[in-house]
């Protein structure tokens, strides 16, 4: 090996060990808050839940070759008492661009997608609805607003009603769903803030009317304000706090081996170039990270309510990860958003972090008739898709006690 060379080769390697140091370490096996890792709740009496609250997130790609393992195990819980059960699929329910036209080559495909979920809810008697995310907005496409229309009108089209679409029309919400006597759930579609387009409303002359940000914001302060036996729950797609890749963290893979994005197989290492993809995502390229424009906007705007009438959490997917959040907000972030095996998305820990992993599940949140509220967070087997309880915590321990920091 020649000088030049065997010099090349040596700054290459000292730029890979830099790039790796510095995307530091993900998550690979659950993570618990060490001082929580003894304080489990424990498992409670079937007859003193009043509600449970199933949360599911980026469901829309499950695998072509055998059930998805989260569907199998979500629908085994949900079948038990489903009269008590609501299912919230918290977006991006048809991967990778909603639901396309009828006549269009991937039209099959997606309804093929969204009836899988549906039959969740069907073989389980439960109750579902299902929110938009920016996949279900046509992603990236000129016809978002058209596209989450024709969901939400293949949805209606079933006439059942125990499962819904919500908000509808691309209107942003909130949409108030009080179940039971106990749970106030409010419903977003985050993703309006976000994309290009927003859906016009007729004002008092006939002339098309975009909603107001400011008279959204006072809807949800007002709907915030529930009645004090209420347990209030906001679910959206996008989360306010998130620590994987849409909050700014990258492995080393993602710097190094930048093309395994596009297929698994592409494992060519491009040090320093590699690294251009996750820094300008640090740097706000992306209107769907955290470090975007609109979505920091739209997060402080939202927190700007949420500060003044805390719900007891807020519940989204987006990220590709199961997280539970507590300390850096008056209420419990819930991020649920690994509905599908066929994402493989890294997480790192943060202070606020009580609960981390990046293994397929999705949680459910049982509201019991003593008042407390219990969180559980089920992972699902492989294949055979027995659900397991990795992580519970009481989020409330009776009325009217803050979530527990």
């Amino acid at each position: 090996m020649n000088p030049p060379t065997f010099i090349s080769l040596t700054r290459s390697l000292a730029a890979c060990a830099v790039i790796a140091a510095a995307a530091g370490c993900g998550i690979s096996k659950p993570y618990v808050r060490p001082e929580l890792a003894a304080r489990a709740a424990g498992a409670v009496p079937p007859e003193s839940v009043h509600t449970s609250l199933f949360l599911i997130g980026d469901a829309g790609r499950p695998s072509n070759e055998y059930r998805e393992p989260t569907y199998i195990a979500l629908e085994q819980l949900a079948s038990v008492h489903p009269e008590r059960n609501l299912v919230v699929f918290l977006g991006d329910n048809i991967y990778p661009s909603g639901l396309a036209q009828r006549g269009d080559q991937e039209r099959e495909q997606a309804e093929w997608i969204l009836n899988e979920q549906i039959s969740i809810l069907t073989n389980s008697g439960a109750r579902g609805i299902f929110l938009p995310g920016n996949h279900d907005w046509g992603y990236y496409g000129d016809e978002g607003l058209a596209t989450v229309k024709r969901q939400q009108e293949y949805i209606q089209n079933l006439a059942i009603p125990s499962i819904m679409f919500q908000p509808g029309d691309g209107h942003p919400g909130p949409v108030i769903n009080d179940v039971g006597d106990h749970l106030r759930l409010i419903v977003l579609d985050t993703e309006w803030w976000l994309h290009g387009q927003r859906e016009p409303r007729a004002g008092d002359d006939g002339c098309p009317l975009v909603p107001e940000e400011d008279s959204i914001l006072t809807a949800l302060s007002e709907a915030l304000e529930a009645p004090a036996e209420r347990v209030v729950a906001v679910v959206a797609h996008h989360p306010p706090e998130t620590y994987g890749n849409h909050g700014g963290f990258f492995t080393w893979k993602d710097h190094l081996f930048p093309l395994t994005h596009l297929e698994d197989w592409l494992w060519l290492p491009l040090p320093i170039l590699g690294s251009v993809y996750p820094l300008s995502r640090n740097l706000g390229i992306s209107h769907q990270d955290l470090s975007g424009g609109p979505y920091r906007r739209m997060v402080q705007r939202l927190d700007s309510v949420l500060a003044r009438h805390p719900p007891l959490l807020f519940a989204a997917g987006h990220e590709h990860t199961l997280q539970v959040l507590q300390g850096k907000r008056p209420y419990a972030v819930l991020v649920s958003g690994r509905g599908a095996a066929d994402h493989d998305n890294p997480l790192t820990t943060a202070p606020s972090m009580v609960f981390g992993d990046v293994h397929p599940g999705f949680m459910r949140v049982d509201l019991l008739v003593d008042g407390r509220v219990r969180l559980g967070v089920l992972r699902a087997a492989e294949r055979e898709g027995a659900p397991e309880e990795v992580f519970s915590c009481w989020l409330r321990r009776g009325s009217p006690a803050r979530p527990e920091q």
